[in-house]
Order: C-alpha cells, then structure tokens, then sequence
C-alpha cells in the first residue's frame, strides 16, 4: 500500500511539473522573445552580432601590436579577450582592443536557445573568467567596485582597450 502511494505522490509529482512548464515557463519565455521582437532589441543584437562576425579576424599578434602593448602586458589583455570571445559567444580573433564595452556587452546576452531566468554574462563575470585564464584571483569586492565606478563615472571604462588597461592596475596592486 505504501509503495502505492509512494508511485502516486512520484506521477502527480512529475505531472505537476510538467504543468508547472506548460502553464508558466513557455508562455515567460514566449513573451520575452515577443518584447524582444516589438522593441526592436532582438533585431538590434541579431544585426550587431552579424557584424562583430563579418570582421576581418585579428591574429593574436595584430590584437598585441594594436594595443600597443609590452609584450609582458600581453597574458592579461589576451585572457581578456578570451574570456570577452567565450561569454559574449563570438570568435576571439574578431574582438578587437578598441571595442565598445557596451556592444560587447549586447553580445553577452542570452543565446536565443537560454532559458528565460538566464539574463547573460555581465563584466564581473567577464573578470572571474579572465582571471580563471590566468590562474590568478581578483577579488571582486567592495575596493574594486569602487574603482570600478569611479572609472566608469569618468569615461575611463568605455572600451576593452580601457577594461584591460584597469585590469592590469587592479592584478598589479593586488
């Protein structure tokens, strides 16, 4: 007789589930893409990725020498960009050091496929990455929001040239 109940209680279990997926997350997700669609956002990141992907690729050495870095700078700004590539789901080599943040940002936006609660990568996701590249820790705490602000109130965080440029003073003082 338990082994009854226990079998009831597993299929109305399995069938409240099921309703759960059909009565809330499908129609959710259905109308997030719909709001997509009417404010024209999902277009907007459907043109802007289709550009980032038509670049002419930037080898490694080209992404180096663009950003007119020292060659010992190079790990920090090519783990940066790895991690910028991986997020924002794009190829590293059409990411270049003086990118817009706020069009990469776009790019790391949820993949059409994502379920509904996934809101994308953000920059201190980005950071944790690189920093996982370069095996080091950043601590991402209250210091580093900080600064985090105070340069982006400034201007001094609008593009990946300026992120890496932080990046390195944050790894260097640490």
């Amino acid at each position: 007789m338990l082994k009854l109940v226990h079998r009831s209680l597993l299929y109305f279990g399995k069938a409240l589930l099921f309703l759960v997926w059909i009565g809330v997350y499908q129609p959710v997700r259905l109308l997030s893409r719909l709001f997509d669609e009417i404010t024209g956002a999902g277009r907007k990141r459907r043109e802007l990725r289709s550009t980032f992907q038509e670049r002419v690729p930037l080898s490694t050495s080209a992404f180096v020498k663009e950003s007119g870095i020292a060659a010992d700078e190079a790990p920090i700004w090519l783990a940066l960009r790895q991690a910028v590539g991986e997020l924002a789901r794009l190829p590293e080599e059409v990411i270049y050091p003086y990118d817009d943040l706020a069009s990469l940002r776009l790019m790391m936006a949820p993949a059409p496929d994502a379920p509904w609660f996934d809101t994308g990568s953000n920059w201190a996701d980005v950071v944790d990455w690189a920093a996982m590249i370069l095996r080091v820790v950043i601590p991402i705490d209250k210091d580093f929001h900080t600064r985090w602000v105070q340069a982006e109130s400034t201007g001094g965080l609008r593009t990946l040239h300026q992120l890496a440029v932080f990046l390195e003073e944050i790894i260097q003082n640490h």
